[in-house]
């Protein structure tokens, strides 16, 4: 009897280190043009913007959207919490936007002149080559050079409203949801 007992306890044993170990759930936090965005890829898009601002602290597309240093010195850090998110709405459309934006323009075969890749490189935000930087650090960058290249050739002043108004266009025309 002492052998079945033993025995049973160590194949109950060996069968729960075997059993696959449950990983924190993730939440998605929103939907845009049918993708959902879980809370780790919004953490990991949130580590990727903070390394864009720092490539471009001029940047037109932060400015439109008053992401720029001049208006949030630091980006907030968002908890996985409704109340969190909440607080922050305002904060999260603007990223909405931001993020409808990269969308849109991977619909174009964008490219960047080697020149200025280089200029980046050269910049201590980020380690290693422009090939090796996450795909949202990169797609931001051609968002970036696209906006300049579509309306900085326009009249100075009205730059920042254009670009504005081309955003909010995006906006309009991709869909998304919010889970908060």
């Amino acid at each position: 009897m002492r052998y079945l007992i033993l025995f049973l306890l160590f194949i109950n044993t060996a069968m729960a280190e075997s059993a696959p170990k449950l990983v924190d759930a993730d939440m998605a936090v929103m939907k845009i043009d049918k993708n959902p965005i879980l809370y780790t890829d919004f953490q990991k898009f949130m580590k990727d913007l903070n390394s864009f601002r720092c490539l471009f602290n001029d940047s037109e597309a932060l400015k439109s959207l008053r992401l720029d240093h001049k208006n949030v010195d630091k980006l907030p850090a968002l908890r996985m919490s409704k109340s969190t998110f909440g607080k922050n709405r305002d904060f999260m459309i603007k990223l909405v936007k931001l993020i409808k934006t990269q969308v849109y323009s991977s619909q174009f075969k964008l490219s960047v002149d080697g020149s200025e890749i280089r200029v980046l490189e050269k910049k201590k935000c980020l380690k290693g080559k422009f090939s090796t930087w996450s795909q949202d650090v990169r797609s931001l960058i051609l968002v970036e050079f696209y906006l300049r290249e579509r309306f900085l050739g326009q009249n100075r002043e009205n730059v920042k409203q254009n670009i504005s108004a081309f955003i909010d266009s995006i906006d309009k025309k991709i869909t998304h949801d919010l889970y908060f």
